[in-house]
C-alpha cells in the first residue's frame, strides 16, 4: 500500500455536489484512464486489465458511501485506515473489493445486499490493515 504523502495533492478531499460532479472529479483523478474511458476501451494497468468504466464507477460507490455515511461502517473504515497512513486512493480500493463482492453475489445469487456480510468484510480488511 502506498503510504500519504504529504507533498501529494493528487487526493485532497473531493468537493462535488453532484454525482456527475463527483464522477468527472474522479476521471480528472485517472488521468491514465480518460482516453480509453472515452472510447469505451480497456486498458492495460500494471500487468491487469481495466475497464476504466467499472473502475471509476467503483470509486463513485465508495466514496457516496463514504460521504452519505451508508452504510456507516465504512466511512469509519475509511476514517481509519487514512489516519493509519495508508493512500485514500488505496483505502478506497480496498474498501471497493467487498462492495465488489456483493454486487456479485445479488446478481449471480439474485439475492439481497447483505449488510452484515458486507460489515464483516470490511473489518477483515481493518484486521489485515491496521496495527495491532
Amino acid at each position: 500500500m502506498k503510504r500519504k504523502d504529504r507533498k501529494s495533492k493528487a487526493w485532497f478531499p473531493i468537493r462535488a455536489e453532484s454525482p456527475e460532479e463527483l464522477f468527472e472529479e474522479l476521471l480528472r483523478r485517472h488521468p491514465q484512464y480518460r482516453r480509453a474511458y472515452e472510447r469505451g476501451e480497456l486498458v492495460i494497468d500494471n500487468g491487469q486489465e481495466v475497464n476504466p468504466a467499472l473502475h471509476l464507477q467503483l470509486h463513485l460507490i465508495v466514496e457516496q458511501q463514504i460521504r452519505d455515511g451508508d452504510p456507516d461502517f465504512v466511512g469509519q473504515a475509511a476514517l481509519r485506515l487514512e489516519r493509519a497512513g495508508i493512500h485514500p486512493h488505496d483505502v478506497r480500493h480496498l474498501l471497493a473489493t467487498p462492495m465488489v463482492y456483493q454486487t456479485y453475489s445479488v446478481v449471480k445469487g439474485g439475492g439481497a445486499y447483505n449488510r452484515d456480510e458486507h460489515r464483516l468484510a470490511v473489518e477483515e480488511i481493518l484486521r489485515k490493515n491496521l496495527p495491532l
